[in-house]
């Protein structure tokens, strides 16, 4: 199949196409069809005009304007259109319909040639990333998205929050795929028994605050006084006790540092973004097989499967509590931390593109 994916936005940035568009057009590649990802980056000038092939799937990211705001680019939105013209895909899956994805799909959805599908990967309204919109934007935004949603022949979600707001505003579910984010997991699992006592906190801060990190890791620091908290992301964590903060890391780095942890803590928030994300970090903590202590809020609770320990949201104690019983004792984060490698296999985004194939195939 000749199968166009349309990103929202460049690479520079934001994760959406490092991290979910570009594992399943690989995986999807790997398996006999042609995969192109068209990429418009408006947010990323310097991506402008790239045209990549790369392991059997072609990255095009169209030229920018010359044009008075980034987002009010006509030349962008030509060339957008003149490369799916080009492409003549059979399938079209456009990942964040708003912005210049969703307004190049537009005129698709009407034509009977091409089977377009929507991705949601993350709460695009007022209660998630909406809201540092400004209200005009967010108000496009909004329509943009529930249109494509309407309109399109079936939605993929990143997580069952997702899928379910996506049921209620096509009023239909079998045309809704689950489709998580995906892992790749590692060839072995982590020496976690041998390891330091590290706590691996990996985030961008999206999905925590400040205080609860900072209760919980001193009621750890309390039990385990030779624990270390290290930070890894972009985030500026606080300056706690014994804590080192590795910052923004390199893909090869990142699994440097996740391989010397001994357990990985996710302290997040029960709010609506936090509950419509599908977790890329927790997955990658997964596939390295590290023990995971978090909390039972949206995707959080559903992955790790026996990979970790999944406590009931808000209970500080009872999180703090888990890390220290899979610090101190070995033999329990040992078998944690094989569960949660294997459990990260049946996270491999090759079985996520098989998964999505299928439903492509279900909905000729």
């Amino acid at each position: 199949m000749r199968i166009l994916f349309i990103a929202p936005f460049g690479t520079c940035a934001k994760q959406t196409v490092p991290r979910r568009m570009l594992p399943l057009a690989r995986a999807m590649a790997a398996l006999g069809h042609e995969l192109e990802v068209l990429i418009p980056a408006w947010d990323c000038p310097a991506e402008g005009g790239r045209v990549i092939h790369e392991d059997g799937v072609t990255l095009t990211y169209p030229r920018l304007g010359p044009a008075p705001h980034p987002l009010a680019d006509p030349m962008l939105y030509r060339r957008m259109r003149q490369a799916v013209t080009a492409f003549q895909p059979e399938i079209v899956h456009v990942f964040k319909a708003i912005g210049y994805a969703g307004a190049v799909i537009r005129p698709l959805l009407k034509d009977a040639k091409v089977r377009v599908f929507v991705d949601m990967d993350d709460l695009e309204s007022e209660a998630g990333w909406g809201a540092r919109r400004n209200w005009q934007a967010r108000r496009i935004a909004a329509r943009q998205e529930i249109h494509a949603i309407r309109a399109a022949r079936g939605v993929s979600a990143a997580s069952v929050f997702l899928r379910i707001r996506v049921e209620g505003v096509r009023n239909r579910s079998h045309n809704t795929l689950y489709l998580p984010n995906g892992a790749i997991p590692a060839t072995t699992p982590a020496p976690v028994a041998t390891n330091d006592a590290i706590v691996l906190l990996y985030t961008r801060g999206n999905d925590l605050t400040a205080p609860r990190l900072e209760r919980v890791w001193r009621r750890i620091l309390a039990d385990v006084p030779e624990a270390q908290l290290h930070v890894i992301g972009d985030w500026v964590a606080p300056d706690l006790p014994q804590s080192h903060h590795w910052g923004w890391l390199e893909p090869e780095e990142i699994t440097a540092r996740l391989r010397e942890g001994a357990i990985a803590l996710f302290p997040v928030e029960d709010d609506a973004r936090t509950r419509a994300k599908s977790p890329a970090r927790l997955l990658d903590c997964l596939a390295q097989g590290l023990p995971v202590a978090t909390a039972n809020v949206g995707e959080y609770g559903l992955l790790p499967g026996e990979g970790g320990m999944v406590i009931e949201r808000g209970d500080d104690d009872a999180l703090a509590q888990a890390a220290i019983r899979l610090l101190n004792d070995i033999p329990l984060r040992t078998n944690a931390g094989i569960a949660a490698w294997e459990q990260s296999k049946t996270h491999d985004w090759n079985l996520r593109a098989e998964e999505l194939l299928s439903w492509y195939a279900a909905h000729t």
